[in-house]
Parts: structure tokens; C-alpha cells; sequence
């Protein structure tokens, strides 16, 4: 379990601010030498949410990429 302080997201967008935490925590995962607590990217990550959450986080390039 991780907590994320939304940094370039102003207002309440909950799929922007989703796409940015995903996006931070996969690139903190693949960078060389990667930070030894985001070393191992998850098997599961779960959206808690509406159905409105996966299919726009789906398409972001967080996810695509992975």
C-alpha cells in the first residue's frame, strides 16, 4: 500500500490524478539504478473506483507501456 502526493494535477480530476500516480510508480520502477522500494513493479494493482477509472486509465500511456 502506497500514498502519492498528486503533484501536477490541480483541482479534483480523479483520472488525471490516477494516470499520474500509475505513470510515477512504473517510472520509479524502471529507472537505472531503480529506488529499491519501487524496484518491483506489482502483479496487481487495484482501481477503486467507478467504472469510469480503468477504461480511462486503460488508454493512458502508464499502462500501455506495461
Amino acid at each position: 500500500y502506497r500514498k502519492f502526493h498528486i503533484k501536477t494535477v490541480e483541482g479534483a480530476d480523479d483520472f488525471a490524478s490516477m494516470a499520474e500516480v500509475l505513470t510515477r510508480r512504473f517510472v520509479a520502477a524502471t529507472k537505472t539504478p531503480a529506488d529499491p522500494s519501487f524496484s518491483h513493479i506489482p502483479d496487481l494493482i487495484v482501481i477503486d473506483g467507478g467504472k469510469g477509472q480503468l477504461p480511462a486509465l486503460a488508454y493512458k500511456k502508464a499502462l500501455r507501456d506495461y
